[in-house]
């Protein structure tokens, strides 16, 4: 990083607005981060699980592309929390080329991972997953299928109102709940 970079970001931590200070924070944080990048991944990548979730977290605050690669080499882990943590970062990051990669991880045989997939991508707000969460209604696994609905009820889309309808009669009442909650959402049609 140059100097006068450095220098105007130190100095902006002395700004009189306190929203200028935050962003020179965060600058400098990001900076440092990515000029620590190859340390941070080969720690990854000869650390043991707690600190591959450090490392991941600190990933999660750089849009770079080392990092990203290192983050969707995390979602192979054979580790739970990794491979969580990795999705968590990824949806931090909301990187549009990724978003293939977190629906593969939908088909985990981790619920936690699945969940973890699937709020990760509600955070990427695209309407095009909307037949992904309707899918993910048919699961067998009742926080699925509670995680499906809200991912659904968060697009507000008059065309998921069929689906909320027929789960009002699942025999689980938080989905019951979850399903009449969203009908509330959707957008009244005159």
């Amino acid at each position: 990083m140059s100097s006068a970079r450095k220098e105007t970001l130190i100095n902006a931590l002395k700004d009189p607005e306190e929203i200028v200070r935050t962003a020179a924070a965060k600058a400098i944080e990001e900076l440092d981060v990515k000029k620590s990048l190859s340390g941070l991944i080969n720690i990854y990548n000869s650390g043991d699980s707690e600190q591959k979730v450090k490392v991941i977290y600190a990933l999660g605050k750089v849009n770079d592309e080392r990092a990203i690669n290192c983050l969707l080499d995390a979602l192979n882990s054979k580790e739970e929390d990794v491979q969580a943590n990795a999705l968590r970062a990824l949806g931090e990051l909301k990187n549009p080329k990724v978003i293939q990669k977190i629906i593969n991880m939908l088909n985990s045989p981790s619920i936690t991972v699945k969940l973890e997939a699937m709020e990760t991508l509600m955070k990427y707000k695209d309407k095009r997953l909307l037949p992904i969460f309707s899918k993910l209604l048919k699961m067998k696994n009742k926080e699925v299928v509670e995680k499906a609905v809200e991912a659904l009820s968060y697009f507000e889309n008059p065309k998921t109102e069929p689906d909320f309808i027929e789960l009002m009669n699942h025999p689980v009442p938080k989905i019951r709940a979850a399903a009449a909650s969203a009908l509330g959402k959707l957008p009244v049609t005159e």
